[in-house]
């Protein structure tokens, strides 16, 4: 706040100078009381065991992204041997395709043939 307030007869910085100057004295009591709340609500420290060895399982595990993770990479492992051995009728052909001899990956896009020819 100014010196210049509206209310010159009330001046805040006199009253907050002597309310500053007075000392109230505590009683022997009440700083014993703040002490032992101040000491009952102080932190302790915990005994804490070291840090616990993680072996190789666990810290592989981390890394993959955790049991969730890990349930599906199991579950896309079982779905690729089950189509590697059972081969579906809707596979055979496909694989028919791509094990021909005669099989050529131009044959898919026959007019992207000129940017692989010489000359």
């Amino acid at each position: 706040m100014s010196k210049h307030d509206d209310n010159p007869g009330l001046d805040l910085y006199g009253l907050f100078a002597e309310a500053k100057s007075a000392r109230v004295p505590s009683s022997e009591r009440l700083n014993a009381r703040i002490i032992a709340d101040a000491a009952a609500l102080q932190a302790r420290p915990v005994a804490t065991r070291g840090v616990p060895r993680r072996n190789f399982f666990s810290r592989a595990l981390e890394g993959l992204g955790g049991w969730p993770a890990l349930g599906g990479l199991a579950t896309a492992a079982g779905a690729g041997i089950y189509l590697g051995f059972a081969q579906p009728d809707f596979l055979a052909g496909g694989v028919e395709i791509v094990t021909d001899p005669g099989f050529a990956a131009s044959s898919f896009l026959p007019g992207d043939n000129m940017f692989f020819e010489e000359g």
